[in-house]
């Protein structure tokens, strides 16, 4: 498969995304123990294409429950937001139009979903602290969307033509995430005022030409992982001034960066390129002080990266590159702490991704 081919699958997987908010909600029964919930560091979630008419089900330890919703996908993180202790996520509900948002308590484990009024299509998730921001499109024109706690749109704004695929919030700031519909994209991020949603500047991500699918704001400095340059695999982090536009990067010595996260202060990422290959197993871990870049090599293909309780869990593929283990890392010695086996799936279930009940 040629770059362009995964440039065109992947706009085309993110232009069919991912959520719809409404205000009628209704509880999903919970087989959950809340004791299992209360000990386990991670909730794993196995889902469906839309094709298919079963639920999500979300696995903690033995116990598992279902969301009435398909196609929750975590990996990115792009379409998930924390709010206390309620982590809401797109899906699909295949028996109406549109899409739908679940809920997730971390700490009891209990589920409950929201049926929209009228159908809408999120792109991306995140939240403000009292409500949520979204985007959505209209053609090919993205839209910011302010929501309160209940899904009542508060306010919008037009961002202009892009496909959007992360949205972070500072104390300031919001920053939409997108690109043009290029066969090669343009990536940029779009900076808006957090209290009034207008735009004060639009800031062209020139070191790569794919989408930026995850990305960390740390201290007024946009961090991005450079997967591609031209058609060939990159190998740096992507470093942006928000208030100058100034750019740099850190080269990270490994190829085909995707995944970002923070952890204390550190920055971890996930070489993992488009989809999980078993020779993409190699995670950097930058000095955000410093600059200075180790790393280490996990077990399989590199699918998932997230910060648990101090710690760093790593989702790898098996050799058919499958996802098939969770491995914990010490985020001072690099050193695995341990690993366990991720629940099986079902047929015709999907790996949705991991969720740190704890993080």
């Amino acid at each position: 498969m040629t770059i362009r081919t995964l440039q065109g699958l992947l706009a085309s997987l993110l232009s069919m995304a991912l959520m719809t908010v409404g205000c009628t909600a209704g509880d999903t029964s919970n087989r959950i123990e809340a004791a299992v919930c209360a000990q386990a560091s991670y909730a794993t979630f196995r889902t469906f294409p839309s094709s298919y008419r079963a639920p999500t089900r979300i696995l903690v330890g033995p116990d598992s429950t279902n969301l009435p919703i398909q196609e929750t996908w975590l990996l990115e993180g792009n379409t998930t937001a924390r709010r206390g202790a309620d982590v809401a996520m797109t899906g699909v509900d295949p028996s109406r139009p549109g899409t739908s948002i679940a809920q997730f308590d971390v700490t009891s484990c209990a589920t409950s979903t929201v049926t929209p009024a009228s159908p809408a299509w999120f792109q991306t998730l995140t939240t403000d602290g009292a409500g949520y921001l979204a985007t959505t499109m209209n053609g090919r024109n993205a839209t910011l969307l302010r929501l309160d706690a209940s899904g009542v749109t508060i306010s919008e704004t037009e961002l202009g033509e892009m496909l959007t695929s992360a949205t972070l919030v500072s104390e300031n700031d919001i920053l939409v995430i997108g690109a043009s519909f290029d066969e090669q994209p343009r990536p940029s991020v779009i900076v808006l005022d957090r209290r009034t949603l207008q735009v004060r500047r639009s800031i062209y991500l020139h070191r790569t030409n794919l989408m930026v699918m995850s990305a960390e704001l740390i201290d007024g400095r946009l961090y991005y992982p450079v997967t591609l340059d031209g058609t060939t695999e990159a190998t740096s982090l992507g470093v942006v001034d928000i208030a100058t536009g100034e750019q740099s990067s850190i080269e990270l010595g490994s190829p085909a960066p995707m995944l970002v996260r923070r952890l204390g202060r550190y920055l971890f990422v996930g070489h993992k390129f488009l989809s999980p290959q078993p020779s993409y197993r190699h995670v950097s871990r930058i000095d955000v002080a410093t600059g200075k870049v180790t790393g280490f090599d996990a077990s399989g293909g590199i699918v998932q990266i997230e910060p648990s309780q101090g710690s760093l869990l790593v989702v790898a593929t098996d050799a058919a590159g499958e996802p098939s283990t969770v491995e914990t890392y010490d985020p001072e010695s690099l050193e695995r702490t341990s690993s366990a086996p991720l629940p099986p799936g079902r047929k015709g279930e999907m790996f949705g991704g991991i969720l740190p009940l704890h993080p």
